[in-house]
């Protein structure tokens, strides 16, 4: 999961066989970090106002031993991960339905460049 600014709450866990991890920005509280400790939820804290996707990541390799993992998310995440540079593969699966509401979410929005894809 990631949370930017320190706002999503759970319940007390106890169903998960693996336990949650939240990525978080320096935004947060430290009444966040320890309500995060009392839910048994690890955390990772870095970048001033944005998540460093990069950082994270390599958090993540180092002490946590992923060394790959699948974003599931909306065009905000997905759009982070392709403009940090962290996607080597991307699967789309399409379900049969219309939507042509045009407040619907894309797969990547509001991308800062251009460049080409490869």
């Amino acid at each position: 999961m990631v949370d930017t600014k320190g706002t999503l709450l759970w319940k007390k866990e106890t169903s998960s066989q693996k336990p949650h991890l939240i990525i978080l920005s320096k935004q947060v509280t430290t009444e966040y970090l320890k309500y995060l400790d009392e839910q048994n939820i690890f955390w990772i804290v870095t970048g001033d106002k944005h998540i460093n996707l990069a950082k994270a990541m390599q958090i993540l390799a180092e002490h946590f031993h992923v060394n790959r993992m699948g974003v599931v998310g909306g065009p905000t995440i997905n759009t982070a991960f392709l403009e940090a540079k962290l996607l080597d593969e991307f699967a789309m699966l399409i379900g049969p339905g219309i939507d042509g509401r045009k407040e619907m979410p894309s797969v990547f929005e509001g991308r800062k460049d251009n460049p080409p894809l490869h």
